[in-house]
């Protein structure tokens, strides 16, 4: 009888023991799973927070600037003569090669071609002064046709034995009222051309070595696009290789041009009363 009870009593014990375990173990593991799915939430959020963030930076960077549309227009400026106590350039314009930029003349250096490189490492130290833009051969006045369209800056610049019809071939904006362009003309001449808008009516120009030109706005022209141009600018007929260059001999033009007697007929004409 009492090995009987002793074996019930062990048998209990077991019992009980293995119970403790079987819910203890049951505990352990609930933990473990709590942890994981805590981490795997937690890996969730900082994943998501890190999207957000992106998707922030990503939208702060793509801020567009919108080009001031009263850049649109015909601009013209006047330069002026290289005076007397300027260096005398007596060679015609270098014919660049591709990959370089032609420097206009300026009082202290003739025309020349800079390597597209150095050119543009050299205009952003800025420590260049500015120059007034002067010439000793071509014309005088250079002509600008610009357009804003989709805030994109197109347009050509001409002046007569100095830049045939260059087009802008790329830009890079500033500001609303400033961009730097790459001109190309129609003999493969380039260079780089920054156009800043002073007042509504006033525009100004420099090249990358610091020469400066001002230009005014003849005309507004707004409708430098039109219905059936394919989305192009209406620069008028810019395929007319004819087109005169009459303006570079504008002040001989002045100077020569024939005026008649004030209280008679046009000089030449002679006495027309018979």
């Amino acid at each position: 009888m009492k090995n009987q009870y002793i074996t019930i009593s062990v048998l209990f014990v077991m019992f009980m023991a293995i119970s403790l375990l079987s819910l203890q173990t049951n505990t352990v593991t609930g933990q473990t799973q709590d942890s994981s799915s805590s981490s795997s939430s937690g890996e969730a959020a900082t994943s998501s927070s890190s999207s957000s963030s992106s998707s922030s930076s990503s939208s702060s960077s793509g801020t567009v600037v919108t080009l001031n549309k009263d850049l649109t227009g015909i601009w013209k400026a006047k330069i002026a003569r290289c005076k007397n106590d300027c260096i005398v350039c007596t060679q015609e314009l270098p014919e660049c090669t591709s990959g370089q930029v032609l420097v206009q003349q300026t009082c202290n250096e003739c025309a020349h071609c800079e390597d597209a490189t150095s050119s543009s490492s050299s205009s952003s130290s800025s420590g260049s002064p500015t120059t007034s833009l002067c010439t000793t051969h071509g014309s005088r006045v250079i002509m600008l046709k610009l357009c804003v369209m989709d805030n994109t800056l197109q347009g050509v610049l001409h002046q007569g034995g100095v830049f045939n019809k260059a087009v802008i071939t790329s830009q890079n904006v500033i500001s609303e009222n400033e961009v730097v362009v790459d001109i190309q003309d129609k003999k493969d001449k380039t260079a780089k051309l920054t156009l800043q808008l002073l007042e509504e009516r006033q525009l100004r120009g420099s090249f990358d070595n610091g020469q400066v030109f001002d230009a005014r706005k003849l005309n507004s022209f707004r409708a430098c696009f039109a219905p059936g141009h394919e989305g192009k600018p209406l620069f008028g007929n810019g395929n007319n290789d004819n087109d005169d260059d009459d303006d570079e001999n504008e002040d001989n033009n002045k100077s020569h041009k024939p005026k008649g007697p004030r209280n008679g007929p046009p000089f030449g004409m002679g006495d027309m009363s018979y």
